[in-house]
């Protein structure tokens, strides 16, 4: 399979108002749910399911063709998380009593190996080279990478504490997100209390290159956060999801969903680029959202309590979301849910490679023309804008950026190329 293809057409979508929205609920499982769930599409348009039930206490995997299968993957609810390659593999992570555990679906069964012997709420996904790459906690605020290699997995440090705090904490995040040049990307919520009173809550966006990198810091004193989740968009630009306290609301970048409490979250895109999120509100039930160039539109999907939830989105754009209750493992499939009309063409890059500038970026065209680009970080947010000609960008931190250019007349292509500012 192709890891992706040079040049990837998107549409922007103008979103009309849809009509008679519905979700269609189906069980899968009536068994007690537990604290996990993950939902994936197989290339034929089938769902794939990872869970955990807590009687029995076990992690399940179960797929559907005309009918539901489940297989139990171990005899223990360890809260699964769940991936598949783009070559097809299917994949797990779980804790088995602080023992990190890795398991892979074969033609003979599952064969399941250590991570590590100390370990915390994992989460996975594959790279673009379809190896596994697993996030884990330990018990203080840190937040380990573990990744496999010919002779075992090797750990590092992916998220430091932040210097200076004192007190207990703990760390909460989802997993990993790749961007075009396969770099690692981490959203993750480090909450510290002390004396149970003053706290202090800080949301970072971090990256691996040679050595980790923090790209993005929202929080402070006083505040709660949790790191739910963080996707690459099709600019390749990472985009963090969380939520920060004390005004209680749930983030996408800088943009607030809603105010809403919630421990856990799914963040994609869809093709033209926009952003999706599923969560388990814990005052309305499982919430859905996505955004369009109106603003955020969020409905409820269950407003029963759920300690858990994921989604993909099916060949229409409508969302598919699992979730688990006290009664088993649902899915509601949205029909009409997200409505869909004009569509403008994008074009973007998916190369791996980039333009590496030093003090001045040069576009075409001539200098006392009006700003026609900009230059946005790497989490979508607009840095400055851009004329033709050269550009003094003394003042920009050195990292990775992207151009957006977009070409003239109502229906012109938008361009977006990535450069590396360096000093």
């Amino acid at each position: 399979m192709s890891r992706r293809s040079p040049i990837l057409f998107l549409t922007i979508l103008v979103v009309g108002v849809a009509v008679a929205q519905h979700w269609e609920f189906e069980q899968v499982d009536s068994l007690p749910a537990g604290w996990g769930v993950g939902i994936r599409r197989r290339p034929d348009g089938g769902l794939q399911l990872c869970y955990s039930t807590s009687q029995p206490r076990a992690v399940w995997f179960a797929f559907k063709d005309s009918i539901w299968h489940r297989e139990i993957v171990d005899t223990f609810d360890g809260a699964p998380s769940f991936d598949v390659s783009q070559d097809g593999k299917v994949a797990m992570v779980y804790a088995q009593f602080l023992v990190v555990k890795y398991a892979v679906r074969t033609d003979t069964g599952w064969v399941t190996e250590e991570v590590t012997r100390w370990g915390l709420s994992p989460k996975m996904s594959f790279d673009l080279d379809n190896s596994p790459f697993v996030l884990y906690a330990s018990s203080y605020p840190l937040v380990y990478a573990a990744w496999r290699t010919d002779s075992g997995w090797i750990s590092e440090v992916a998220v430091p504490p932040t210097p200076g705090l004192v007190g207990e904490g703990w760390c909460s995040f989802g997993p990993a997100a790749f961007d075009s040049g396969n770099h690692p990307w981490v959203c993750a919520g480090e909450d510290v209390e002390f004396n149970s009173q003053l706290w202090w809550g800080f949301v970072h966006l971090r990256t691996k290159r040679d050595t980790w990198e923090e790209v993005w810091t929202v929080g402070g004193s006083h505040r709660h956060s949790v790191g739910l989740a963080v996707a690459v968009d099709p600019l390749d630009a990472a985009v963090p999801c969380y939520y920060l306290g004390p005004e209680g609301s749930i983030y996408v970048s800088s943009e607030v969903v809603e105010q809403a409490w919630a421990l856990q979250a799914a963040l994609r895109f869809d093709e033209a680029g926009q952003p999706h999120v599923a969560y388990p509100s814990v005052w309305e039930g499982v919430r859905y959202a996505y955004r369009t160039s109106l603003g955020w539109h969020v409905t409820t999907v269950d407003t029963g309590w759920a300690a858990c939830c994921d989604f993909v989105l099916s060949d229409d754009g409508q969302p598919i979301v699992a979730y688990c209750r006290s009664d088993g493992v649902w899915l509601a499939k949205g029909e009409d849910v997200v409505g869909v009309a004009q569509q403008i063409p994008v074009v973007v890059p998916r190369s791996r490679d980039a333009t590496i500038v030093r003090g001045s970026l040069s576009l075409p065209g001539s200098s006392s023309s009006l700003p026609t680009s900009s230059l946005l970080d790497a989490t979508g947010r607009k840095v400055v804008d851009l004329r033709p000609g050269e550009n003094d960008i003394r003042h920009v931190a050195p990292g990775v950026y992207f151009v957006r250019s977009a070409g003239s007349g109502e229906r012109s292509a938008v361009s977006v190329r990535k450069v590396v500012v360096q000093r």
